[in-house]
């Protein structure tokens, strides 16, 4: 079972308000698209790992399809 503090979410467009209100209410640590337009993919990525490395010894990542742009993935 993966523990709720070695969760990261990346890349997510629009929460509505209760999930977001539940993933801060649970301490979990997520990336917004806008996180990595501002900040880049390679960045963002290098944060999230470093979150998880004093965590956990493994990574699990799961794709959706969602992040990727509407323009590609309607």
């Amino acid at each position: 079972m993966v523990k709720i503090e070695n969760i990261v979410l990346i890349g997510g467009r629009d929460y509505e308000p209760k999930e977001k209100d539940k993933l801060d209410s649970l301490n979990i640590k997520y990336f917004m698209m806008e996180d990595i337009i501002k900040n880049g993919l390679y960045n963002t990525v290098n944060e999230a790992i470093k979150y998880l490395k004093s965590k956990t010894d493994n990574i699990y990542i799961s794709f959706d399809i969602d992040v990727l742009s509407p323009n590609i993935a309607p």
